[in-house]
């Protein structure tokens, strides 16, 4: 019996990677054509973030200002997380002016 073995971890391993670069190049570009189209600032950050998850491939995206002097953060917009679960983040540092949880 006669076999051929080949390691393909290296190749495996550049396809991922080339996936990984266009999966961003994909996201970049919605986002460049998101701020271009933008109409208003609530709208820009609401779509901005659902790019990031239906085409970044991440699984929630938020956008929080700061309060200022210890004042907790404000949610604008977010992406992929339920508006129920929204309210457990409160306790979170970004949402707990910054300090640790």
């Amino acid at each position: 019996m006669l076999g051929i073995y080949d390691d393909i971890t290296e190749q495996r391993e550049a396809d991922m990677a080339l996936r990984r670069a266009n999966r961003a190049l994909r996201t970049l570009s919605a986002g460049n054509e998101t701020l271009v189209r933008a109409t208003d600032e609530s709208g820009l950050l609401r779509e901005m973030c659902r790019v990031i998850v239906d085409l970044g491939g991440y699984r929630v995206a938020l956008v929080a200002y700061g309060g200022g002097e210890g004042a907790p953060a404000r949610l604008q917009a977010s992406h992929g997380i339920k508006e129920a679960d929204l309210a457990g983040l409160e306790a979170a540092a970004f949402l707990d002016g910054g300090k640790d949880v």
